[in-house]
């Protein structure tokens, strides 16, 4: 089975082939397509899919000038686009203004490379500079090749900065994502998406898209862990009043057996009681129904592929009712035995 990267290489290949034989007319045109078609970011990234690009420009070029009549060299190391020096009609020995004005098309190429951040095409350039240095040493100023392998190597080395900063930032947005601050995620996933946009060298589709990909998921998290802690902090709430509720009923039912009507404790008693009584009242059918939806609502922003929070709040719910019906019960109880005791007071 062809792995992903070879697939997206051959895409990427005929995409851009069919793309210069449907625009490369003549040779102007098939010059203008190549630099485009070298300067994808697919092909700037991958030195395999570059040199099967080179070599279909060089045999699209051949397949011109033959048919100009012109004469052709069909290796692609003769591809004239690629041989500024050299002269159409196969001249071997330029003149020195020929060499001149290849060279400073070249530099103009190498400092427009560099602005963009073409890291592939300005290193492309440069070694075309340095190839016309080496053959022709005599007309090539030495010094301005030099200067501009240096620039190169700084240019280098502040690409390999600027991506540092690039994966810092996207560490920040992920850092603030997952600690709810979405003003920030959002604001720095723009700068991200901006970078991407104007130096997609820099920042390519495919990365800037596993960037925003964990960003997000950082996000989702936070609101996973928010969800959670509400529906954690509701569930307990409703425990505590029932069991607040439970508790004072319970208290009167043993101050009815052990305390006199008459007595302070009594009457604070029976006043928690007749306040848990109302609250058992209200906490009916329509009531459940409507904690049940509410605490539903919880559920959509939880990260629970197997339903867990699911079946945890339907037993919630459950042990709620059945709370719900003891109580009851034990209202029932009270209320009996204190009309049983009326005749003897």
């Amino acid at each position: 089975m062809a792995r992903p990267e070879y697939r997206h290489r051959e895409t990427t290949y005929q995409f851009l082939c069919a793309q210069i034989l449907r625009e490369a007319r003549d040779l102007n045109q098939l010059s203008a397509t190549a630099t485009r078609a070298l300067s994808h970011p697919d092909v700037c990234r991958d030195p395999v899919l570059a040199a099967m690009v080179r070599s279909f420009i060089a045999e699209q070029e051949a397949a011109l000038r033959k048919a100009a009549g012109t004469r052709v060299e069909t290796a692609e190391g003769q591809s004239h686009l690629y041989r500024p020096f050299e002269i159409a009609g196969g001249v071997e020995f330029p003149t020195r203004g020929q060499l001149v004005r290849a060279f400073v098309t070249l530099q103009r190429e190498f400092e427009t490379h560099l602005a963009q951040y073409n890291e592939a095409a300005a290193r492309y350039a440069l070694e075309k500079m340095e190839d016309l240095a080496a053959r022709f040493p005599v007309h090539i100023d030495q010094g301005a090749v030099q200067s501009y392998r240096q620039q190169f190597d700084e240019f280098l080395r502040r690409c390999e900065l600027y991506r540092q900063q690039i994966e810092e930032v996207a560490r920040r947005a992920a850092e603030a994502a997952s600690s709810g601050d979405s003003k920030t995620a959002n604001w720095l996933l723009r700068r991200l998406r901006a970078i991407h946009a104007l130096t997609p060298t820099l920042l390519s589709a495919e990365r800037f898209e596993v960037l925003r990909q964990t960003i997000e998921q950082s996000g989702r998290k936070h609101e996973h862990r928010e969800a959670l802690r509400e529906l954690v902090a509701r569930e307990r709430a409703v425990a505590d009043r029932i069991k607040r509720i439970g508790a004072a009923i319970y208290r009167f039912h043993r101050a009815c057996a052990k305390l006199t009507p008459n007595s302070d404790e009594y009457r604070r008693a029976e006043t928690a009681y007749r306040e848990a009584v109302a609250e058992v009242r209200s906490l009916d059918d329509n009531w459940l129904s409507g904690l049940l939806l509410e605490l539903e609502t919880y559920l959509e922003d939880l990260d629970d592929p197997r339903g867990r929070a699911e079946v945890q709040l339907d037993r919630f719910i459950g042990t709620v009712r059945t709370a719900l019906s003891q109580l009851r019960k034990e209202v029932e109880t009270i209320q009996q035995e204190r009309q049983g005791r009326q005749p003897a007071d």
